[in-house]
Formats: structure tokens, C-alpha cells, sequence
């Protein structure tokens, strides 16, 4: 499923999403959600606001097949519906039964973000399937990948679903930002052997995995994972969306949203019980 707004940021994810339906042979549906509530205001009479309902249904088919001739030779559906987008997305991506939900985040300042939060984001942790957000330059095949991890289940069930995505030739970097300088963990024998049974959990996560390498840092995330990305040549990051809830998640967001707004490269992001991308 690939979202679009109508606005040129939205665009952004149109020739990712080809190339991934071309290498699976899937089809691709069009959405577009509409909420005339947000542009008629609870003072419009009942009537025009179906009047403009109609009217905007009727532009945004007129958009998306517009938009759909840039997927010729591939199978492609439409759908255009009414409601919130970002409820609508997720609600259309359990209808569809789909694999995949491939979207260009817009770049919100932080004060909109902390009031309505970034529709991506709102998909990101709701979807039934992966979401692929759309950021900087994407490469058509993975050449390198990285996976931060931190220590859970769920974070390391991620390379279990990676197998749709990537290639033989696709080296695999799993992170762990154990946000313990080494100096602490030298004076501390409890921190020490903490760090020491972590890492051999985490070396058993990559053991016998081709081309997959384990690194760990002393930084905090998700500033260790961002670094890592500057010094590092990535095509893509892997990581699943859980952490902090509640008031902490609303003022410092969880490190998967946090990534995934500052990343230089796509983010693929596997919500809690999403699994993989099974039908490709």
C-alpha cells in the first residue's frame, strides 16, 4: 500500500515502492484519505459538507489515477476513502491484507508533531504489516543494512523478517547502544558482567548468520544509533517500534521515531505482532 496526500513530499516514496512491487511481482494500491471535517469546521451545514465530501472524492480519483500511470506494467488498485488519514491508512492496510505500507514522512516542526504527531509515526506503530518510511536517497537492492537492537525479543525478532528485503550480497550490522562508558563498566563488577552476558546473547542473535556483524557502543539511543549513521555508509535500518510509553513517549518520543525523523536513509519499521512482509 503506498499513501499519498497530493503533496510533493508524498511523491518521494513512488519510485520505491515500483521497485520493490517489480522485485515481489505485487500489487500496488493507491490510497488517498480525505477528511472534509478538517477543511469544513463543525459551522458548515451538513449539507455542504457532503457537497464537498463529493467534491474532494472526486479529485482524489482523478489524483490517484493520475498516479497510477507511473505503475504501468504492474498491477495496481485505487481506493479512495473518508476519515482521518492516519487511522484510515491503518484501517485500509487491515482491510487489504497488505504486506507492506511504503510512505514519505512529512517533515512536521516539533511543536505540530507533540500536538497531533506525524501521521507516519501514527502508522508506523499500528499498521498489521511492515511500514517502509521513505527518507533520504534509497538504492534499488540493500548493499548494507543496520539493525539496532536492545537486548528484547521483539527488537531481535527483526532479522527473522528481513529475507524480502535484502539480497545475498547484503551485509547485515546489528547495534546495541549499551549507554555504559567502558570506564564504568571496568569499576563496576555487576555492570561488567551485565555487559558480558548481553554481548553473549546478542553474538548468539548473529551466530551463524551470513554476513551479519555485531557492534555495540557506549552511547545512549538513540543518539549512538544516529551517529553510527553519519560515519557509516547505510542503505537501510531495521528496527521494531516499542519502548517508552505514556507521557515519556509523548515529550521524547520512542527511539524508533526518533530515528526514523532524523535517518539519512529509509527506515523499515516492524510494529508489535506485524511479522514480516509474508505474501512476497
Amino acid at each position: 500500500m503506498l499513501p499519498l496526500n497530493g503533496m510533493s513530499h508524498a511523491h518521494k516514496a513512488i519510485p520505491q515502492a515500483r521497485r520493490l512491487a517489480e522485485r515481489w511481482q505485487a500489487e500496488v494500491v493507491l490510497l488517498r484519505a480525505i477528511d472534509p471535517l478538517a477543511f469544513a469546521g463543525e459551522t458548515f451545514a451538513s449539507l455542504a459538507t457532503q457537497r464537498l465530501e463529493q467534491d474532494m472524492l472526486e479529485a482524489a480519483r482523478d489524483y490517484l489515477g493520475q498516479q497510477s500511470e507511473k505503475f504501468a506494467g504492474l498491477s495496481v488498485r485505487t481506493r479512495c476513502v473518508v476519515g482521518p488519514a492516519r487511522e484510515s491508512i491503518r484501517a485500509q492496510a487491515f482491510r487489504e491484507k497488505c504486506d507492506l505500507v511504503v510512505m514519505a514522512p512529512y517533515a512536521y516542526g516539533p511543536i505540530v508533531r507533540w500536538m497531533i504527531g506525524s501521521v507516519a509515526e501514527g502508522v508506523a506503530h499500528g499498521a498489521p504489516c511492515p511500514v517502509l518510511l521513505v527518507r533520504g536517497e534509497s538504492r534499488p537492492e540493500p548493499r548494507h543494512m543496520l539493525v539496532p537492537v536492545d537486548g528484547s525479543q521483539l527488537s531481535g525478532a527483526v532479522l527473522d523478517h528481513l529475507a524480502p528485503f535484502v539480497t545475498p550480497e547484503t551485509s547485515i550490522t546489528v547495534l546495541h547502544c549499551c549507554g555504559v562508558p567502558q570506564e564504568e563498566a571496568r569499576q563496576s563488577e555487576a555492570t561488567g558482567s551485565y555487559l558480558d552476558r548481553l554481548r553473549y546473547d546478542l553474538e548468539r542473535l548473529v551466530s551463524g548468520r551470513a554476513r551479519h556483524r555485531l557492534v555495540m557502543l557506549d552511547s545512549q539511543a538513540p543518539e549512538g544509533i544516529l551517529e553510527w549513521l553519519q560515519k557509516n555508509d547505510c542503505d537501510l535500518v531495521a528496527m521494531s517500534t516499542h519502548g517508552a510509553g505514556g507521557f515519556e513517549q509523548i515529550y521524547l518520543g520512542s527511539v524508533t521515531d526518533q530515528v526514523a525523523r532524523q535517518s539519512p536513509c529509509p527506515v523499515l519499521v516492524f510494529p508489535p505482532g506485524s511479522g514480516s512482509a509474508g505474501q512476497v
